[in-house]
């Protein structure tokens, strides 16, 4: 037994990065993406930092959550997902960024042909750059 007091050991990464989807701290979120922290971490309460936002209906970091590729699908401990837990918590900006984040991912796997990775085909990337003639007559529609 120690007679000096007790420290408190530092907040984790993980901790600090769910603080930071709760405040809906953009920059903060964009920081732990970029360092590539675990974006599936979870709080004491079984949630993800999506599931967090949602709750708090924080949709910029629903949005940056998303882009960065967290799974959509994980549940919490009562099988609830984040689009469930946006609802029920009357968050419906974050539902919102959660649905358009659903129907951009299902359009892109519909023109994917590589097994479920959202890659789009070499065909239709070709079709969607214009040609280098087309680019000198239109400089700023890219």
């Amino acid at each position: 037994m120690s007679l000096l007091p007790e420290r408190h050991s530092r907040p984790s990464v993980d901790r600090l990065l769910c603080i930071a989807a709760a405040a809906g701290a953009e920059a903060a979120v964009r920081l732990h993406v970029a360092r590539g922290d675990d974006l599936e971490c979870r709080d004491k309460h079984g949630f993800t930092p999506l599931m967090i936002a949602a709750s708090r209906n924080r949709a910029g970091v629903c949005r940056l959550l998303l882009q960065a590729g967290v799974n959509i699908n994980s549940r919490d401990p009562g099988g609830r997902d984040a689009l469930k837990i946006a609802r029920e918590s009357a968050s419906p900006d974050a539902a919102e960024a959660i649905l358009e984040s659903i129907s951009v991912s299902s359009s892109t796997e519909d023109q994917s042909h590589d097994q479920g990775r959202n890659l789009i085909p070499q065909a239709r990337l070709s079709e969607a750059m214009p040609t280098q003639s087309e680019d000198a007559s239109r400089p700023n529609e890219l």
